[in-house]
């Protein structure tokens, strides 16, 4: 029996009409994608258009003016998660406690259309990731290499774009010391990293090693992406303090102001940040990715922390 519906009026931003939509119908999803705009209206319109939203109070403020952390391991909304422990670590996903909490799409795909966020009063860069893997219980405290051997990834196969970094889960002591990570790349190459130095004395959730005050541990030239890490070695004992190595994929960034309190990117109005309609993947079993984010602090006040994330199913 053929179904008789009313097509819907669509409307751009400006209230300019562009076309007609049928909120029931699935040839969106049997091609597989959102392309237009039109398609993000169409989902809307269906019920299936949400916001999430994460909020996090980030207890670990330093005397520093800049500098960097996560949000996953932080008491808030989501409730904190958890790492295990080298070898392997574990992997993560959109059911996993700490991710940001995301609508199942079933057969469907999701989408990221907009970012709305801040860190308060001090203001500082928001970056969402897709959190990957995380192995834990790396000890400063020894020159010996400790066996990392992160677990497979489960999205983003490939290691391109994947990034590293090593995340404080126990205060570092006040011994200098540089870091070296082995590696696997995207062309199933060992690799490692140069020397890097960490960061005397720094605080639980704060990201290392801090060479640009940034979120990610610089790639061997020429290098795109990770698939593991194998190695961690540091060149001297620093007294004491725990690591651990997370990766993770980078998938849009707010850029804030010191002081700017709360801002809102879209795919519409900052396309170099959101490049158009994000695509957020799948693993094989269905299930999307583990979002959270990392913030660059500005200032050294302990501020809550806000990310509210816009996805459309279809």
């Amino acid at each position: 029996m053929r179904r008789i519906v009313q097509p819907i009026p669509v409307l751009d931003r400006s209230g300019q009409f562009v076309g007609w939509c049928d909120p029931f119908d699935r040839r969106s999803t049997e091609d597989g994608a959102i392309t237009t705009w039109d398609g993000v209206c169409a989902a809307g319109l269906g019920g299936k258009r949400d916001w999430h939203i994460g909020f996090k109070n980030n207890a670990n403020a330093v005397a520093s003016y800049i500098w960097m952390s996560r949000a996953f391991r932080a008491a808030g909304m989501p409730a904190a998660g958890s790492y295990t422990n080298v070898p392997g670590g574990a992997t993560f996903n959109s059911a996993s406690t700490g991710a940001i909490p995301l609508i199942d799409p079933g057969d469907d795909d999701a989408y990221l259309l907009e970012l709305m966020g801040g860190t308060g009063y001090c203001g500082g860069d928001l970056l969402l990731v897709d959190l990957l893997v995380a192995a834990g219980n790396i000890s400063a405290n020894t020159t010996a290499a400790t066996t990392v051997n992160t677990s497979a990834l489960t999205r983003y196969t490939d290691g391109v774009g994947v990034m590293m970094t090593l995340e404080v889960t126990t205060v570092l002591s006040g011994n200098a010391a540089n870091v070296t990570i082995g590696y696997t790349n995207t062309a199933d190459a060992a690799k490692s990293t140069g020397a890097i130095a960490m960061t005397v004395s720094a605080v639980v959730d704060r990201i290392q090693p801090s060479v640009q005050q940034h979120y990610a541990i610089p790639l061997a030239s020429g290098d795109v992406g990770v698939k593991s890490v194998q190695t961690v070695t540091f060149s001297a004992a620093m007294g004491g303090g725990v690591v651990a190595v997370l990766l993770f994929k980078p998938l849009a960034v707010i850029l804030q102001a010191p002081d700017a309190n709360y801002i809102t990117m879209s795919s519409h109005s900052l396309g170099t940040s959101l490049d158009g309609i994000l695509r957020l993947q799948k693993e094989a079993g269905g299930a999307l990715g583990c979002l959270t984010w990392f913030t660059l602090r500005i200032g050294s006040t302990a501020d809550p922390e806000t990310l509210c994330v816009n996805v459309a199913r279809g």
